[in-house]
């Protein structure tokens, strides 16, 4: 399962993102793996003790990277990767898969999204509202819209999809300038993206559904709850918190949000026209 953890980057930067993305995979092959009924509770609970193994080693790259990279520190990074992923394929090895649980350890993808059964979820894409959504569909049951955050896609919900399409129907749309969705220059108002679910919804079929939101998919499905509460009949949130009520005052630069603990540079970081695109696409010549 994990193979790709040897790392030849030199720069430090790279190998602790590398580290990341390989116990990301790991998190998420264990997801999978997990909701297998097949797994025994006691495998189950070997499989939780793995996770948080993968966490752990998470957290300590993260700490890594906000301290001095001392090399020595890194290097010791890179030896309980090799041996944390060593071990895990070992284990993964001793597990007796059947049913949906083989499927999965069979064709896995961690670049995929997968519902309860394994199989994996569906692409689709709508124009509404004069842009062009992209948005992935699972399961069987009542509708539940997911939108997430920023800097984020669809894919933010790869760990919580397989748990809710037993029972919901999951529409996960990237939002309007995300993902694989359209990029218009303009139409980023609260309103008009509440009008952009809307309107994919309604077209769906959908005429009252349920909604989670979190960070600032929070807020735009606040204002889509809000214009249409005849509509939606559930909303909640997480990480949310509201555009007009001391968010924009504490992301500006000024020294007061400097040297606070509430300084949220990155909502005006994010705003700023392609200059977030350029340093993601040129990080690695950037910071090399």
């Amino acid at each position: 399962m994990c193979n790709n953890y040897r790392f030849k980057d030199p720069n430090p930067i790279q190998t602790c993102n590398s580290i990341m993305d390989g116990c990301s995979k790991a998190i998420q092959y264990i997801s999978f793996v997990n909701i297998d009924k097949e797994v025994s509770a006691k495998r189950n609970q070997s499989l939780n003790a793995w996770e948080y193994a993968f966490r752990q080693l998470e957290t300590q790259v993260k700490q890594f990277l906000a301290s001095s990279h001392n090399p020595v520190a890194l290097n010791q990074l890179v030896q309980q990767s090799h041996y944390l992923n060593d071990e895990f394929n070992r284990f993964l090895q001793t597990l007796c898969f059947h049913g949906s649980g083989e499927n999965i350890r069979q064709h896995f993808d961690p670049k995929q999204m997968y519902d309860h059964a394994g199989n994996k979820v569906k692409h689709r894409r709508e124009t509404v509202n004069g842009v062009r959504l992209h948005y992935v569909t699972a399961g069987s049951g009542e509708p539940l819209l997911l939108l997430h955050g920023a800097p984020k896609t669809s894919f933010y919900w790869y760990k919580l999809i397989p748990l809710l399409t037993d029972r919901y129907t999951v529409i996960a749309p990237d939002i309007r300038g995300f993902g694989d969705s359209g990029k218009p220059k303009s139409g980023y108002s609260m309103d008009n993206i509440a009008e952009d679910f809307a309107k994919l919804m309604k077209k769906l079929g959908y005429q009252t559904y349920k909604v989670h939101g979190e960070d600032w998919g929070a807020a735009f499905s606040y204002a889509l709850a809000a214009k249409y509460s005849n509509r939606v009949e559930k909303f909640s949130f997480a990480e949310m918190m509201l555009p007009g009520l001391g968010l924009e005052a504490w992301s500006t630069l000024k020294p007061e949000n400097v040297y606070s603990d509430h300084w949220f540079w990155h909502v005006n970081f994010f705003a700023v026209p392609d200059v977030p695109e350029f340093l993601i696409r040129q990080g690695k010549r950037i910071l090399g």
